[in-house]
């Protein structure tokens, strides 16, 4: 008798195995279909994922698989601030010192053309005097010019 029991089992078992199970009220009366847990519990996980895939805010469903990939580092996106925070003090630093050197930059060069202002309004100024000069060096040979030519006729007329 049990050896009956024991080949009967493994037939109900491999029957009961599957991804739904039978149920029978009797022996001879409509078959009852269920589903097991892992199932159910397997489909329902699947629907989940597919929903909040779908609900991603990206147009294309390759846009929304990145989205879910780049969500798996969410560690490395918590770490990023104090990284950046770092980097941005680093740069300010960066920034206060070369606004520094540009200020300096700016001192000199104020006072390098200050130098060349003074510079060139000095030429300017010998510029106009020996304009000037050459006038009167000018008006004075046509003087001298003239002053000869009063002599020569004065020793002429004598």
């Amino acid at each position: 008798f049990r050896m009956e029991e024991a080949s009967e089992r493994p037939a109900e078992a491999s029957a009961t195995s599957g991804v739904f199970q039978k149920q029978r009220n009797g022996a001879e009366g409509p078959a009852e279909m269920r589903f097991s847990f892992s199932f159910v519990a397997l489909v329902g996980i699947f629907v989940l994922v597919y929903i909040s895939i779908w609900s991603l805010p990206a147009p294309t469903f390759g846009a929304k698989i990145n989205l879910l990939r780049q969500s798996w580092h969410l560690s490395e996106v918590l770490k990023e601030p104090p990284v950046l925070r770092e980097q941005l003090a680093k740069a300010e630093e960066e920034l206060k010192t070369l606004r520094a050197k540009v200020k300096e930059a700016k001192e000199k060069n104020d006072v390098e053309q200050g130098k060349v202002d003074k510079v060139e309004s000095a030429t300017k100024e010998l510029r106009t005097q020996l304009a000037n000069i050459k006038a009167e060096v000018v008006k004075l040979q046509t003087q001298r010019k003239t002053l000869q030519q009063q002599l020569e006729q004065e020793k002429k007329e004598q």
